[in-house]
């Protein structure tokens, strides 16, 4: 199984930071449904997010999973057996327009035009530095999202909901035109 760069990192961190500091003594012959709680319970002390949560348990359970594959005795412990913290939604951290404009207009190009990508679409930034020119359908008023950069590698976007065509605002059209020497009174 192939993990994406940013998917392995993620793992190797949840092993290095939560799962080795706190399971590390622990044989995995001997984890049992108690201990698997207490590490839980350890983390959601730690002001992690629920959601922190369930990904470190994703990976422990991954690493279990490939240990009971490797033919090792290993328990079962499932989710559902554990009493994880609830979720709260997080409230989304947004410029407001006249903060995203200040941005924007005091930004050197390409970092303005990217900005304004970015704040008109919503796309994430290794979407928006990965966008061709094929991937602009000015006639369609489309934005098609085919690929992501991450750590300089060109790659598929964060997930399969990810690729996707979403709408090209007038005035994005107008801005992303002039930035490529389009003529820009052109915005079919």
């Amino acid at each position: 199984m192939s993990l994406k760069p940013s998917t392995r990192r993620s793992a190797e961190s949840h092993l290095r930071r939560h799962i080795l500091p706190l399971l590390g003594g622990c044989p995995l012959e001997d984890l049992t449904v108690k201990q698997m709680q207490t590490f839980v319970t350890a983390l959601a002390s730690g002001q992690r997010t629920a959601k922190t949560i369930e990904n470190v348990l994703l990976t422990l359970s991954s690493i279990l999973a490939a240990a009971r594959k490797w033919g090792y005795k290993v328990p079962t412990v499932k989710t559902s057996d554990l009493s994880l913290p609830r979720k709260m939604k997080a409230r989304p951290r947004v410029y407001s327009a006249s903060e995203m404009a200040r941005i924007v207009s005091s930004a050197d190009e390409p970092l303005g035009t990217v900005c304004f990508v970015l704040g008109s679409t919503g796309m994430r930034i290794g979407e928006v530095l990965a966008l061709r020119i094929e991937d602009l359908d000015f006639q369609r008023k489309l934005i098609h999202i085919r690929h992501s950069v991450f750590a300089g590698t060109l790659g598929t976007p964060k997930s399969e909901a990810s690729m996707a065509s979403l709408p090209m605002r007038l005035d994005l059209a107008v801005r992303l035109r002039a930035f490529l020497g389009f003529e820009a009174l052109s915005p079919e």
